[in-house]
């Protein structure tokens, strides 16, 4: 998900008060794209939920704490996810919109994610929009320079 999706995610979107439970998918309508999306809530991201839900001070998941009845603001955002980068010992320029290209990055090289599953999640036109989004077509090209052996 985006920054500004995930920063616009109420509460009645990912907690039914009614039941006293979590649901297991969240359904949004994207601000880029104007798309709906249905989001699987994973095991981590429910455990996250969990811990955040005692907190609960307003209708936003990640509430202004100064204005409880509004979201933090991106910049607050970036904030966070600066400080947590720092203290894992990540390097480079983290923000928001890295953890969003590191997931795919991730799902395409490490887990083996098909990268038209990829594409959709991303909602882009193709597949060469994904690869260069992720890095991908430099890291290959990276490798075939690097394992060019031309001794045997």
């Amino acid at each position: 998900m985006r920054i500004s999706d995930l920063l616009a995610l109420k509460w009645e979107q990912v907690y039914s008060d009614a039941d006293a439970r979590f649901y297991t998918h969240i359904t949004i309508r994207e601000g880029k794209t104007g798309k709906l999306r249905t989001v699987a809530v994973n095991s981590h991201a429910l455990e996250a939920l969990k811990a955040l839900l005692p907190l609960r001070k307003g209708v936003y998941v990640f509430s202004n704490g100064r204005t409880p009845e509004k979201p933090i603001c991106r910049a607050q955002a970036w904030r966070i996810i600066r400080a947590a980068a720092e203290k894992a010992g990540a390097e480079g320029n983290i923000s928001c919109h890295s953890l969003r290209k590191t997931w795919g990055y991730h799902a395409w090289q490490d887990q083996n994610v098909s990268p038209v599953v990829i594409m959709q999640v991303y909602n882009h036109s193709s597949f060469e929009v994904t690869k260069r989004y992720l890095g991908v077509e430099q890291d290959e090209l990276d490798q075939v320079y690097l394992s060019m052996n031309l001794e045997e």
